[in-house]
């Protein structure tokens, strides 16, 4: 897995590289600003924060001993998405569950909510069209998308739990659903 997760990270850094030296159209914040006003792009946007919030759970929880790198990389994950999550996750670590507390439950069921509302906005309001028009014309977007994929992909490198097996699948929820108790 470590592999994969390498591979991953050369892969979304050697192309966003790519994309905004030679073929990234110019920004403009007020585009930007009404291409986030779509359900679906919005949803996208929002789940770049959960996915984060995620890991950061799934860290504190199985991740022993959490060390000083995987609190930079983690928080900085808030911020970068999967380019600073990436440098937590390149390193082996060993794993070892820990006693939830009852914040930590809340808080996996906080997120998996919103997850599931995310999603639903997305597939009833949101416009595909509208979506791949913003990756062509918004360098954010298109980088935006490709990271909330690259997120998805590095969740399904985590380990997988006994129960609820093909859910941890799942875009956005799997990650959820891997830490309920």
């Amino acid at each position: 897995m470590i592999l994969l997760r390498r591979v991953l990270m050369v892969l979304l850094y050697g192309y966003t590289g790519h994309y905004l030296l030679f073929r990234a159209p110019s920004f403009e914040f007020s585009d930007l600003l009404e291409a986030l006003s779509e359900p679906l792009t919005f949803s996208i946007f929002m789940a770049l924060g959960l996915m984060p919030l995620g890991f950061l759970l799934y860290f504190v929880r199985f991740v022993d001993p959490l060390q000083k790198r995987h609190k930079i990389a983690l928080i900085g994950s808030f911020f970068l998405g999967a380019f600073a999550l990436e440098w937590a996750l390149i390193q082996p670590y060993t794993t070892n569950e820990k006693t939830v507390s009852n914040p930590h439950r809340w808080s996996v069921k906080g997120g998996l909510g919103l997850s599931v509302l995310l999603i639903l906005m997305a597939l009833v309001l949101g416009d595909v069209t509208v979506l791949i028009e913003s990756m062509n014309t918004q360098p954010f977007i298109h980088i935006m998308v490709i990271d909330g994929i690259v997120l998805w992909l590095l969740s399904l490198t985590l380990e997988k739990p006994q129960r609820f097996c093909w859910t941890t699948s799942l875009p956005l929820v799997g990650l959820f659903v891997r830490l309920l108790d």
